[in-house]
């Protein structure tokens, strides 16, 4: 896959990813497994990985 491509590919997981808003009937330990599979699908960085998770966390969560 050449490089413009595979940048497209990434980002179209990482837009994929869902909001973890905090609310009590919402599962951290699953949310943060389905989030972290698809960003080491991508082979993200770790420090990538902060900055991502940290943009879908609102509401609640992002305090």
């Amino acid at each position: 896959m050449d490089p413009q491509r595979m940048q497209i590919f990434i980002q179209d997981q990482i837009r994929k990813l869902i909001a973890f808003r905090g609310n009590c009937n919402e599962d951290i330990s699953q949310w943060l497994y389905n989030t972290e599979t698809v960003l080491d699908s991508v082979q993200l960085q770790t420090s990538n990985k902060f900055l991502v998770v940290q943009s879908y966390l609102i509401g609640t969560a992002s305090v």
